[in-house]
């Protein structure tokens, strides 16, 4: 059956939890295909600021031979890009795309399926995600892609982040964990869990080591963002007043500025575990000396996926008709439309670091079919 609605952020995140997560949290993560229920920003809250046109490029990533849909997940400051391309058996392959050669090569092992969630790196990139073998689902590593998948652990692993320097985030039998290379090879580190906590997942590492992701609480298996910026450094990120969650989706490399150093991140708060999201796109501002959330920036996108070092935000806005990716920027929001022939957008990532241009990775539907889409914006 042709999919008729784009996956939003939140939805993917889920997917990838579920590929860890325990038989009962997987149903409250079941990945539908569904649009978020738009609602405004609160009222005299930043981030109300209106539309504007900008100078950018959409470019169709395509999808691998005898597929026919794709999703592009992160984009690296190359504008290369990873996602995932399935077909009519719902067999999912990692790919990974060349800015420069406009080639599209298959990450996934051969008899395994597996999807790629992110990348990193300049001279050296550094692709993650997860693979699925005869044994399980691992959490894994390209280095300089489209190079052999490199696990990174064992059954029941899922990688989502990877900073510049490789070190890749995500999570393992219900703890968010971190591995890095010591020895020739992939060490595992956990962050623990608080009291309270039912499971964790990280989802994305900056170059100065920080940590973004999430809880499930015991209970009710309700979402709450964290921030993870050392030993016995966890900060939540709550939810807005009168929302049950939060969810971090970004994090920025550390800023400097004023008395003290700063981290943007990127996220949600609403209802994020149902089937169908209400919820509003956030960006947190954390003195990473303090632990201070700084400022909440209340977003108009639905929901937000991607933040750079300047602290703007890739996201989707979704009405009752349409979803549109858009990066706001300065206070103002940029339309990410899909690219000719194309309809609906979804933005899934960009690229951390500042510069022009600016790349981000998504989705639009093309001929009723999910494309992955690349974005320009000068």
């Amino acid at each position: 059956m042709k999919k008729t609605f784009l996956r939003t952020a939140l939805a993917e995140r889920r997917r990838r939890i579920c590929t860890a997560r325990v038989a009962t949290a997987c149903v409250l993560a079941a990945m539908a295909l569904t649009a978020f229920v738009p609602q405004a920003a609160e009222a005299g809250k930043p981030g109300t600021g209106g539309t504007t046109t900008a100078s950018y490029a959409a470019e169709a990533v395509g999808i691998l031979p005898g597929n026919n849909q794709s999703f592009a997940l992160g984009i690296s400051l190359n504008g290369n890009v990873v996602g995932m391309s399935a077909g009519g058996s719902n067999v999912q392959r990692a790919f990974y795309w060349d800015a420069r050669t406009r080639t599209l090569s298959d990450l996934t092992s051969v008899g395994a399926s597996g999807r790629a969630h992110a990348i990193a790196g300049g001279a050296t990139e550094y692709a993650v995600g997860y693979e699925k073998a005869a044994d399980g689902g691992h959490a894994v590593i390209w280095v300089a892609p489209p190079s052999a998948a490199t696990y990174l652990d064992g059954p029941g692993s899922t990688a989502n982040g990877v900073n510049d320097g490789g070190v890749a985030v995500g999570g393992y039998r219900g703890k968010a964990a971190i591995w890095s290379l010591s020895g020739g090879k992939y060490v595992r580190t956990d962050i623990p869990l608080r009291t309270g906590d039912d499971s964790a997942f990280a989802e994305d590492i900056n170059n100065d080591g920080i940590v973004i992701g999430y809880v499930y609480l015991q209970g009710t298996y309700a979402m709450r963002a964290f921030v993870w910026i050392g030993v016995d450094r966890m900060v939540n990120l709550p939810p807005l007043p009168g929302d049950p969650e939060s969810s971090a989706s970004a994090i920025s490399n550390i800023v400097p500025g004023g008395t003290d150093p700063v981290v943007y991140i990127s996220g949600s708060s609403g209802v994020l575990t149902s089937g169908l999201e209400k919820a509003r796109a956030m960006r947190w501002t954390v003195n990473t000396r303090t632990g201070e959330i700084v400022q909440t920036q209340v977003l108009t996108q639905t929901g937000a996926s991607g933040v750079n070092d300047a602290g703007d935000v890739a996201g989707t806005t979704t009405t009752r008709s349409t979803q549109t990716a858009s990066l706001w920027r300065n206070g103002t929001y940029i339309p990410l439309k899909a690219p000719k022939g194309g309809t609906s957008s979804a933005a899934y990532g960009m690229m951390r670091t500042v510069g022009s241009p600016t790349y981000v990775a998504g989705v639009s539907m093309v001929n009723n079919w999910p494309m992955a889409v690349r974005w320009v914006i000068r």
